[in-house]
């Protein structure tokens, strides 16, 4: 989950809080594997989120989450 919501930008960090989160783990990664991480705003204040095993493009990990403005 780290690492998914590491592809948001940090604009979008210091503005919003994760309210919600929606995770599906399809694959395994072993120690000393390199990830992508992915992400894209999807609206009404979610993004998509994907985790890629770089060595063969497999995704190991989708998921959805949802933010909301910070307050004070």
């Amino acid at each position: 989950m780290a690492w998914a919501t590491e592809a948001v930008p940090q604009e979008e960090w210091r503005a919003l809080r994760l309210r919600a989160l929606e995770v599906h783990f399809l694959a395994e990664c072993v120690l000393g594997s390199a990830v992508l991480s992915r992400s894209a705003p999807a609206g009404a204040g979610e993004r998509l989120h994907a985790v890629v095993r770089e060595e063969d493009g497999r995704e190991l990990a989708r998921l959805r989450t949802a933010w909301v403005a910070r307050e004070g």
